[in-house]
């Protein structure tokens, strides 16, 4: 039977976009008005996923004030403020959820007429914000923890003590290859558009994916720094 990690980061994933396309591709008209919309399953489960990073992310500080360096909680406080900024803009700060109206300003300087920063200058800052995620997600989740796995081959080292040893950055920072299924579909998701007759740009898809390597990196992270402040 599969563990819980594969279940979580591999086997739901895969789940949740096969379902996706399986729905737009069959069910049109439902997968617009439900999936796919502004109060849609995709667009509030990113929202949701990015919150409940941000969650874990600061009890994460808070339980590690004594065992954490300084810096390394630094850098989760700041994850977690990312995470709770990109989830209010996912959502507009709740502008589709309780129906109001954008103020003016907005009305004439977001491409979209919402109140987010995203959309504004012509949607640059939204694809700034892309090309962060999709390269921190690559890098961090992807090509890091690759190359601490290809080094412990190479050196024949059990892990996790050669790549991970405590005390390290990489034992504070670096997760396994755990979401590296999640990064992979994030990437066919964003190939599919160069597919001849595909023509879709399921961005939204990808933020989920992004939002859901965000969290699974903060739940293993912090299971892995709990049991660590544990055992000192």
């Amino acid at each position: 039977m599969p563990g819980r990690s594969t279940i979580l980061w591999v086997i739901l994933p895969t789940a949740a976009v096969t379902l996706y396309f399986s729905i737009w591709w069959l069910a049109t008209p439902f997968f617009l008005r439900v999936i796919a919309s502004e109060q849609g399953v995709v667009e509030l489960g990113t929202a949701a996923l990015f919150f409940g990073a941000a969650a874990l992310a600061i009890h994460l500080v808070v339980a590690t004030r004594d065992s954490m360096p300084g810096v390394y909680r630094l850098l989760y406080a700041s994850f977690a403020l990312a995470a709770v900024f990109v989830a209010l803009e996912e959502i507009s700060y709740g502008q589709h959820l309780f129906g109001w109206h954008s103020p003016e300003y907005f009305r004439e300087h977001n491409l979209q007429g919402e109140v987010n920063l995203h959309n504004m200058l012509g949607s640059k800052p939204s694809k700034r914000m892309h090309m962060v995620a999709n390269l921190g997600t690559l890098i961090g989740f992807g090509v890091l923890p690759g190359l601490l796995w290809a080094g412990r081959r190479a050196l024949q080292s059990p892990p996790p003590a050669a790549a991970y040893a405590r005390g390290t950055w990489t034992h504070y920072l670096v997760p396994g290859l755990d979401l590296l299924a999640i990064i992979v579909l994030a990437q066919l998701v964003a190939w599919l558009k160069k597919v001849p007759g595909a023509g879709v740009d399921h961005n939204e898809l990808r933020e989920l994916l992004w939002a859901w390597a965000a969290f699974g990196y903060i739940a293993l992270m912090r299971r892995r720094l709990l049991i660590a402040a544990k055992g000192r």
